[in-house]
């Protein structure tokens, strides 16, 4: 599917002017930067190639325009595992979804017509019109199924952890518990973290920690499934082989 930058920039344009605004220079200088990319990229990996030619251009309005060139079709958010979002190009690609392998990182990107009709058909069941989708498939490659268990990152890390030691959440065993020292993050991640009732001091047991799928806690008598992104902001102290804090 053949497209060029003037094409990508009058869509973007159409749909600012639609939503009363403008494209201008910042804009426009951040969208030549996403399409200059043909792989998956970041925020950041944007900042980064116009902190020279732009030093003033704000993290906050990369986010805001290519929160825009998402809703207007140019690009889409990719998600991969705890990883920060990613963005890839959508206008003059033909679509296509991932596997992800959730211990090295390896991703493999693959076109099914037949997983497309039948999300078309599962759409028009339910009265959907599909404007955008993102099918992540996340598991073991081949190579990463061959290693033994005792090879995860979380394992080798808990050998060396020590009772009173503050650690990530992250590392506290299955049907552990432990007292909440400190949250990391903005004020964002804190405010919703206390929406769910988990703040400093509060008592947090593990519930489940796999390698993958969700992250499960018991608060105050509640189960909450957390993203391991999110639970690596939660910071406790290692207990005693006996499961009592020190």
């Amino acid at each position: 599917m053949n497209f060029s930058v003037d094409d990508a920039l009058e869509c973007y344009r159409s749909y600012l002017e639609n939503s009363g605004r403008e494209l201008g220079p910042d804009r426009e200088a951040v969208l030549q930067q996403a399409l200059a990319i043909h792989n998956h990229f970041t925020a950041e990996d944007i900042l980064n190639k116009l902190k020279n030619e732009m030093p003033g251009i704000m993290p906050e309005f990369v986010r805001l325009a290519l929160g825009e060139m998402v809703r207007a079709g140019l690009i889409r958010k990719v998600f991969f595992g705890d990883a920060p979002v990613a963005f890839e190009h959508v206008f003059g690609h033909l679509h296509h979804d991932h596997l992800l392998c959730v211990r090295c990182g390896k991703l493999v990107e693959f076109s099914s017509e037949l997983i497309e009709n039948e999300q078309r058909r599962i759409a028009d069941e339910n009265g959907f019109v599909i404007l955008r989708h993102s099918l992540q498939i996340m598991g073991l490659c081949e190579q990463c199924r061959a290693k033994p268990v005792n090879e995860r990152p979380e394992f080798t890390a808990q050998q060396r952890v020590h009772p009173g030691d503050i650690i990530p959440l992250t590392l506290l065993p299955e049907d552990r518990s432990s007292e909440v020292i400190r949250i990391e993050g903005g004020r964002g991640v804190t405010e919703r973290l206390a929406g769910m009732g988990i703040v400093a001091g509060d008592d947090i047991e593990v519930m489940q920690n796999t390698f993958s799928g969700p992250f499960v806690i018991k608060v105050k008598g509640a189960s909450i499934a957390l993203g391991r992104g999110m639970v690596e902001r939660i910071f406790v102290r290692a207990p005693d082989n006996s499961g009592k804090r020190r």
